[in-house]
């Protein structure tokens, strides 16, 4: 079988259409009238269809068992640590304190158990959520909600996600080290008898700016590693930095359009997570427990997922993966397997 053929259902490719691709063919013409709000009204109907046409309660938890490994370390861990107080009211801590000094080995060899662990658990995490967006995607696009099948199905992409994570992450944490110890080296020196000197200042302001430019270099490839990558990766069945050369020769030109798209999903999130705050206080919190809660929240789930399809499918025909005009007697979307 012809490995660089995409079966796409419905589409007329046409004359002339040499499409933008990891192995270095062309750019597919750019897109004209390109939208970015009309896709949510598809989303919507989308999401109505796979959720409550008919309504599934089976298909729903598996659906969000889906969600669940897809989202997971996307939420923050709350622990409540009791630690027993000393002894008098001088030092709460001084039972504790005297305990670390005379068991210092013991202590030693604790944080470093719990800092292994706490990098075994996030590897875990890491490869789980990354192994489960591909189930997630597949099981929107189908109309389904299959779990054994996608999670063997996308494994190679689901492991090849899930290294760039780590790397990039990897590479993140010691950017922003170097830039903290920098800030330091300029800071800690301009600090003398309480007042900043000039260097100092310096370095306050470097330190500000670097982070913020830092963070926002974190969110964006985060955003299009989730959005665009992803879903190429999906439809190509290939690795995490194809997708990426991929997504740099389709989307290029188009810096002002991502933007956009980018400032319409903050606010679109912000709707979304006052609708979905409003449910889970309406439920008494029962949103907010593991699984529990993504299985109630699978609404917002499949509909930010499917908006994203639906945008990106403008840019490329071997995107279309969801119907233009959802309706319930539509058949479900076809293979997107490379043939």
């Amino acid at each position: 079988m012809d490995s660089d053929h995409i079966e796409n259902r419905g589409y007329d490719r046409g004359p002339g259409h040499d499409f933008g691709r990891a192995d270095g063919a062309r750019v597919p013409d750019p897109p004209a009238g390109v939208t970015i709000v009309n896709w949510i009204t598809p989303a919507m109907i989308w999401t109505r269809l796979v959720l409550f046409k008919p309504f599934d309660i089976v298909k729903w938890l598996a659906l969000g068992f889906c969600a669940w490994l897809a989202t997971l370390g996307q939420k923050g861990f709350n622990f409540n640590l009791n630690i027993p107080s000393g002894r008098g009211s001088g030092n709460p801590f001084g039972d504790v304190e005297a305990w670390m000094r005379n068991n210092a080995d013991l202590v030693i060899a604790i944080v470093v158990t719990l800092v292994l662990l706490g990098i075994a658990l996030a590897l875990l995490v890491t490869w789980l959520s990354s192994r489960g967006r591909f189930m997630f995607v597949d099981n929107i696009v189908h109309n389904r909600a299959e779990v054994k099948q996608p999670w063997r199905e996308y494994r190679e992409q689901g492991n090849s996600l899930f290294f760039f994570r780590v790397f990039f992450w990897m590479a993140s944490a010691l950017t922003l080290l170097l830039l903290g110890g920098a800030s330091a080296l300029m800071i800690v020196p301009g600090v003398r008898n309480g007042s900043l000197e000039a260097v100092a200042i310096v370095g306050i302001v470097f330190a500000v700016v670097a982070f913020i430019l830092w963070l926002v270099t974190v969110t964006v490839v985060s955003f299009i590693l989730e959005d665009f990558v992803l879903p190429i990766m999906y439809v190509r069945r290939c690795r995490c930095t194809e997708a990426w050369r991929e997504f740099r020769a389709v989307f290029a030109g188009h810096s002002s359009t991502l933007i956009l798209y980018f400032l319409f999903k903050i606010v679109l999130g912000f709707v979304v997570g006052l609708l979905a705050g409003t449910i889970a206080c309406l439920l008494c919190c029962i949103a907010v427990l593991p699984y529990i809660g993504t299985v109630l929240m699978l609404p917002f789930l499949v509909f930010g997922k499917s908006y994203s399809l639906y945008f990106m499918q403008q840019f490329h025909p071997d995107y279309r993966l969801l119907p233009l005009n959802p309706r319930p007697s539509d058949p479900m979307p076809e293979s997107r397997e490379l043939r």
